[in-house]
C-alpha cells in the first residue's frame, strides 16, 4: 500500500508542473507594454506633463493634437487607456497626409493621490491588433485634506464606511466615520428601541467637525438578533427620523 502513495508523492510535482503554465516575464511584459505598429503618426507632445493636480480639484483637461504623416488617410479607431481615471474623445474623421487631428483628454484625480503615470494606446486603421502610438501621461496628485468621500454611507452629517455590519462572534465592532457637519457629534446609542446590552460610542468621544475616528460598537456575549439574522442599532446624536440613523448588525456566525 505505501509504494502507490510513495509514487504519487514522488509524481505530484511532475503532474502539477504539467498543469501550471507560467506566463514569462516577456509575455507580460508586452501585455502592460505592446508593440507600436510602425508609421508616421506625429504626437509632438510627448509625455504630455500634468504637472501638480489637487484630489480635489475635479477633472484634469487638455488637448493632444496630432498630425497624420502617411501617404493614405488615417483614422482612429480605438483608444485604450490604463485607468478607468483617464478617458479620452476623438474624431472618426479620417486624415489626409498633413492634416492636424485632436484627442481630448480628462483624468479625474479623485481617489489618485500621488505620482501618476498613465499610458494612452491610441488604434488607427492601420493596425486593428497594434496599437499606432502610445502616449505618457505624468505628473502628480496632491491629497485632498477633505477625506469625506472615502466614506460611503451616512446617516446625516456621521459619515460612515458602512451601515450594515458583518457580525462574527467579536465583542467590540469598529467602523471607520467622520463628522461630516459643522457642529460636534456626540453619538450613543437610543434607548428608544431595546439595546439588549450593545453600547454604541465614538473614539474620540466628542467628534469636532470634519474629524476621522470609529464608531465602536461593544456587543453582549449573546446578541439578541431577530428571525432574519439582524439586530438593529438606532443612534443617538442625530436629529433625523430613526429610519435615517439605523445601523444593522448581521449575523454570520454558523449555527
Amino acid at each position: 500500500m505505501r509504494c502507490p502513495i510513495l509514487c504519487a508523492l514522488i509524481l505530484l510535482p511532475t503532474l502539477l508542473s504539467a498543469q501550471i503554465r507560467l506566463v514569462p516575464r516577456e509575455r507580460l511584459d508586452s501585455v502592460r507594454n505592446p508593440q507600436t505598429h510602425p508609421s508616421e503618426l506625429r504626437f509632438p507632445e510627448r509625455p504630455i506633463e500634468m504637472g501638480t493636480l489637487s484630489e480635489s480639484g475635479g477633472v484634469w483637461t487638455t488637448t493632444l493634437r496630432w498630425q497624420n504623416g502617411e501617404q493614405t488617410p488615417v483614422v482612429i479607431t480605438a483608444i485604450r487607456t490604463t485607468c478607468g481615471c483617464l478617458k479620452a474623445d476623438f474624431s472618426a474623421e479620417p486624415l489626409k497626409r498633413g492634416e492636424w487631428g485632436s484627442i481630448v483628454l480628462k483624468y479625474n484625480p479623485k481617489g489618485h493621490p500621488g505620482a501618476v503615470d498613465q499610458r494612452l494606446f491610441v488604434y488607427t486603421s492601420l493596425s486593428p491588433q497594434r496599437p499606432s502610438a502610445i502616449v505618457r501621461l505624468v505628473g502628480r496628485v496632491e491629497p485632498s485634506a477633505d477625506r469625506s468621500g472615502d466614506y460611503a454611507q451616512a446617516c446625516g452629517p456621521l459619515l460612515l464606511r458602512q451601515i450594515e455590519i458583518p457580525y462574527t462572534g467579536e465583542r467590540e465592532v469598529r467602523i471607520a466615520c467622520m463628522n461630516g457637519g459643522k457642529s460636534p457629534l456626540r453619538i450613543t446609542e437610543d434607548r428608544l428601541l431595546p439595546t439588549h446590552g450593545v453600547v454604541v460610542r465614538t473614539e474620540p468621544e466628542l467628534l469636532a467637525p470634519a474629524e476621522q475616528g470609529d464608531l465602536v460598537i461593544t456587543l453582549p456575549e449573546r446578541p439578541a438578533f431577530r428571525a432574519d439574522g439582524t439586530l438593529p442599532i438606532l443612534l443617538q446624536g442625530l436629529d433625523l427620523p430613526p429610519r435615517m440613523r439605523t445601523l444593522r448588525l448581521r449575523n454570520n456566525v454558523q449555527p
